[in-house]
């Protein structure tokens, strides 16, 4: 889902880019990051392999570690993007980390109707 997901981030940012202007362009890239990025490191620590006689109860901790960065990290990403990146139009930031974050709720609904 990620990869598709970002490769729609990808396709936004390159008609924002040929159609609009380039701060358009790296306003809806930032966007999409700030949901893509946070989210593959929740994937990397909630999908540990657990070790060889490890409780069930680690696998949890490790969710909620995975989802603790997860949290911090998209926070830091907007902060950063909001920070250093100028002119940035912030409101098409949102609307692009928005618009990934339905992508993903919309692919979640078509999964568990499977």
């Amino acid at each position: 889902m990620l990869l598709i997901e970002a490769g729609t981030v990808l396709l936004c940012t390159l008609l924002f880019f040929v159609f609009a202007n380039l701060e358009f362009a790296y306003s809806v890239i930032l966007g999409g990051l700030a949901f893509i990025l946070p989210n593959a490191i929740f994937i990397r620590f909630s999908l540990r392999k657990p070790a060889a006689g490890s409780s069930s109860k680690s696998t949890l901790v490790w969710f909620f570690v995975g989802e603790a960065i997860k949290i911090v990290s998209t926070i830091v990403v907007f902060v950063a993007a909001i920070m250093w990146v100028v002119p940035l139009n912030i409101g098409l930031m949102f609307v692009s980390y928005g618009f990934v974050l339905l992508m993903n709720l919309a692919g979640l609904a078509i999964l568990l109707n499977k």
